[in-house]
């Protein structure tokens, strides 16, 4: 998310299937506020997700260097 005077800037990122949202200008809007209350909202949303998950997975390690632990791909 960025402001229409970036208009067309980003547009090389459909390629990689990113959806990009130039803002029109005006009063009392701005996009570095919008992305950082986004961020914010998914942060704490993440947080929330966390603090939910049974304490038997909380330190569980997922990521590409993980071996699977079924044995079969995931």
């Amino acid at each position: 998310m960025v402001g229409d005077d970036w208009y067309g800037k980003y547009d090389y990122l459909r390629e990689l299937d990113v959806q990009v949202f130039y803002f029109p200008y005006g009063t009392g809007v701005s996009s570095s506020s919008l992305r950082k209350t986004i961020h914010d909202s998914y942060e704490k949303h993440l947080q929330q997700e966390r603090q939910a998950k049974p304490e038997s997975v909380k330190g569980m390690k997922i990521g590409l260097d993980d071996e699977p632990t079924s044995g079969q791909p995931s």
